[in-house]
């Protein structure tokens, strides 16, 4: 299968001269010296790809006569072995793993339980005692404002008036509200008619 890769980082053999193998490198590979001088800079680059194991084993020999160390990867998916749903095991430990990892609420990187994400470098910890602390002081708005409604309720049905109708009479379901004595528009600008 034709699916391995030659890789280089500027790493050249002990005892040799860099700029040595870069002349020699620009040589094996036939690219300009401005090109093979950039290969140097330690920065790991493909070389050639596609290749089959004998070829990129070939390459990396001619490469090492040079001076130039390199190595191969192997591309080649790995086969998996189909899943077996039906033996019994312990799901504990899927539950344990999952447990122990958080979603940065900043950029949603899903990591190991830590104090600061891996990828923006969030302070964790700071960050949810701050929304931790938003939350309650929501909390404490919400319960203040639930209160306050109540209180209203309470004086408007102790003062025989609810949400500003006037009652006209107290039936078996209840106050009766009279219809309001104003049209669209009036209500609209505020005027009375």
């Amino acid at each position: 299968m034709s699916n391995y890769q030659v890789l280089f980082n500027g790493v050249v053999a002990e005892g040799d001269d860099a700029s040595s193998v870069e002349r020699e490198l620009a040589g094996v590979l036939g690219i300009d010296a401005s090109k093979a001088k950039r290969l140097f800079n330690g920065r790991t680059v493909v070389l050639a790809s596609q290749l089959s194991r004998d070829e990129a084993m070939d390459m990396q020999a001619r490469l090492e006569k040079v001076g130039a160390i390199s190595r191969i990867k192997d591309l080649t998916p790995k086969t998996q072995q189909p899943l077996d749903y039906e033996s019994d095991r312990n799901d504990g430990t899927l539950r344990d793993l999952t447990a122990a990892h958080i979603d940065c609420p900043r950029c949603g990187h899903m990591q190991l339980d830590s104090t600061h994400c891996a990828r923006c470098g969030v302070d964790l910890e700071a960050l949810f005692r701050k929304r931790r602390k938003d939350e309650l002081l929501m909390e404490k708005k919400l319960r203040d404002h639930r209160a306050a409604q109540q209180k209203q309720a309470e004086q408007a049905a102790s003062a025989g008036v609810d949400a500003g109708n006037d009652v006209v009479d107290s039936g078996p379901r209840g106050p009766v509200q009279a219809k309001a004595k104003s049209g669209f528009f009036s209500r609209l600008f505020g005027r009375s008619a």
